[in-house]
């Protein structure tokens, strides 16, 4: 019986059902808006580490097979304009920041977090596709996809890097999983800390070296065991990471995310009450009990929240994260995101439907 009305109710499509939408969509919006900044760059980070194929990460002082060359500020940049280009400067239309890690050996790759595992479309550099690569006379890269979108850029496109005296040309012949870190705007150019990753030559490793000295450059090894005293142990960078989040900040995000989806179900229990009272009152007549009058409410005011929690997850998904905040999460992490606030939602509404019906 219950179940039957709540189909009937939904097949009576009207402003009821809809102007709940209008006012939670965009509140449930700005919290999930603001939950995926606060817990997604720990998440996705972490993911990256755990799929990593390292136990250390050790400083080195010299260039070798399994060395990589660290720039924490390198400037990418895509699609070069010679009408704008002035005097010699040349212009190009898309820059970001990024850290940059270099290494003279596709066997290197195997043993970082550059692996498959953290490869979410292309191709992780190999010996074959450096070669192909150099015959075109460019270099393998691998971005993360957050920095592709930003270079406006994909597989097979052509980014480049200027340094004090050389300028590399690098093929992007993979896209990364986001590794979670953010980015901000500083007019035309966008500064990151997204990890990038390329194959180049010896001699051209040598050359960018001489930057050794500067407090953003230095070599790193990533190794299975420890070599030297200076290293950092991969489960100390995950326990920091799972350690991020404090606990009283966790629970006021919850008692806030608690607040404002017990506004908007409250406000969407009275206008589902406004409209159906007089045929529960009915109901109510004819032998149905309170408790599944009740069950009747909760049935339409979740339907409404679901409503409204799955367009905004689409809306994140396919829209806000990828053209407004240029962040890509896990599918994964969005969905349990959405959980949360649905079954906070239900508990809400399990306690307006069995004490706020008044017959």
């Amino acid at each position: 019986m219950v179940i039957k009305y709540f189909l009937i109710c939904l097949k009576k499509v009207s402003v009821q059902y809809v102007f709940p939408l209008v006012y939670m969509i965009p509140l449930i919006t700005i919290l999930y808006v603001n939950l995926v900044n606060k817990y997604g760059q720990p998440y996705q980070l972490y993911n990256f580490y755990k799929n990593g194929n390292f136990n250390y990460i050790a400083d080195d002082q010299l260039i070798s097979d399994n060395a990589f060359y660290m720039n924490s500020s390198t400037l990418l940049s895509s699609h070069y304009s010679d009408d704008k280009s002035v005097a010699g400067n040349k212009y190009y239309d898309n820059n970001v920041a990024t850290t940059l890690y270099l290494c003279q050996s596709t066997e290197a790759l195997k043993n970082s977090f550059f692996t498959e595992h953290n490869l979410l479309k292309g191709n992780i550099p190999d010996l074959k596709i450096y070669e192909d690569c150099r015959k075109e006379g460019v270099y393998p890269l691998c971005v993360t996809v957050g920095i592709s979108k930003k270079l406006n850029s994909d597989i097979g496109d052509l980014i480049f890097y200027n340094s004090n005296t050389k300028e590399l040309i690098f093929k992007i012949v993979g896209l990364l999983k986001s590794d979670g870190n953010t980015f901000s705007e500083f007019g035309k150019q966008s500064r990151v800390k997204s990890y990038s990753c390329a194959v180049i030559d010896e001699d051209m490793l040598s050359s960018l070296s001489n930057d050794y000295s500067k407090k953003d450059n230095c070599f790193i090894q990533f190794n299975k065991e420890r070599k030297n005293e200076n290293y950092i142990y991969k489960q100390l960078l995950i326990q920091y990471i799972i350690n991020i989040g404090n606990k009283y900040t966790i629970i006021l995000d919850i008692l806030l995310s608690g607040t404002i989806i017990s506004i908007l179900c409250y406000f969407t229990f009275n206008i589902i009450n406004m409209r159906y009272r007089t045929d529960m009152v009915n109901l109510y007549k004819l032998g149905m009990n309170k408790l599944k009058i009740s069950l009747l409410f909760f049935l339409l005011t979740s339907f409404i929240l679901l409503i409204a929690i799955t367009i905004t997850l689409c809306l994140m998904k396919f829209f806000i994260l990828p053209y407004i905040i240029f962040q890509f999460y896990d599918l994964f992490l969005l969905l349990v995101l959405a959980c949360i606030l649905f079954t906070i939602g239900c508990m809400v509404n399990v306690f307006y439907s069995l004490t706020k019906i008044k017959l």
